[in-house]
């Protein structure tokens, strides 16, 4: 996303006429800077999708992914009309859809340590066995920028990026030598030549594409995060937040409804999609010129 599209994204992610702002977290990674502005906004409910689900996540071109209670895996338009539908009920309940790539989705089922890829209307093209690579126990991964992906390897604590074979192209330094405690990661993403590891008890964790460790970012107790532009955005206790990857700003963003602590969020341009207990609400917000 460009500069300039962001900043029309952030000054329309407040609700009715009202910002919110202001968090001063403890960082190692620079000084804080805490920032508050008024903004206006304009919420539109375009569609509410009548699925219960234990994830969202969306691509770059708006299209929201849902894992629904049941263990399919729904893909919609940006105004939440279905496309397609996927389930393998062989492999268990999925955990996981990383649609960074918008025509080739990824998709974890942890108990039988597979990953199944999707194309853009959600036929199955490919699945890993990770039993058959040589990988013994794998909670969390994520899709590479170059189509690989990468892994945390707990047995060997070693973050990995593999290929289809097995191959180890990438890897971290050993994580016992970096970390007084050993991280226990629960979410990957790779943006913008970074790689960033959820570890709700540390932060997040950011390493560049050769699996090297930089910092530590000091947000806790996440379940899920985004990346957009230099914003790194989560959702956490009823509040969507903003933290300039650069600034080190933080700002709390109002949102269309009163929200419950398990809502699950996710954003993109101008689409903001809440997952409750009722279902997905969509929503447009238009851009303050």
């Amino acid at each position: 996303m460009h500069t300039r599209t962001w900043y029309k994204w952030l000054l329309v992610l407040t609700i009715a006429g009202v910002s919110c702002v202001t968090v001063q977290p403890r960082t190692d990674v620079g000084i804080e800077k805490t920032v508050t502005s008024e903004i206006d906004t304009n919420y539109t409910l375009i569609a509410k999708i009548a699925e219960k689900v234990d994830f969202i996540t969306t691509d770059r071109l708006l299209n929201p992914y849902l894992i629904t209670v049941r263990g399919e895996v729904v893909k919609y338009t940006p105004e939440g009309k279905e496309i397609a539908r996927y389930n393998n009920f062989t492999l268990g309940n999925p955990t996981l859809i990383d649609a960074t790539n918008p025509f080739q989705a990824l998709l974890y089922y942890p108990e039988y340590m597979t990953i199944v890829t999707l194309d853009k209307m959600l036929n199955e093209l490919s699945r890993y066995e990770l039993f058959d690579l040589d990988v013994n126990i794998v909670n969390t991964l994520c899709f590479a920028a170059d189509g690989n992906i990468w892994i945390y390897d707990p047995t060997t604590f070693l973050l990995k990026k593999i290929d289809r074979y097995g191959a180890v192209l990438q890897q971290s330094q050993d994580f016992t030598l970096l970390f007084d405690e050993l991280p226990v990661p629960t979410f990957l993403l790779e943006r913008n030549n970074f790689l960033y590891m959820n570890v709700p008890q540390q932060g997040i964790l950011v390493f560049d594409v050769y699996g090297q460790y930089l910092k530590t970012i000091p947000v806790n107790d996440l379940a899920y995060f985004q990346v957009l532009d230099k914003q790194l955005i989560y959702y956490k206790n009823g509040t969507l937040n903003a933290f300039h990857l650069k600034t080190l700003d933080t700002r709390s963003l109002a949102l269309p409804r009163k929200m419950q602590k398990e809502d699950r969020v996710s954003v993109e341009k101008n689409r903001l999609f809440i997952a409750g207990e009722n279902g997905v609400e969509c929503y447009v917000y238009r851009t303050v010129e």
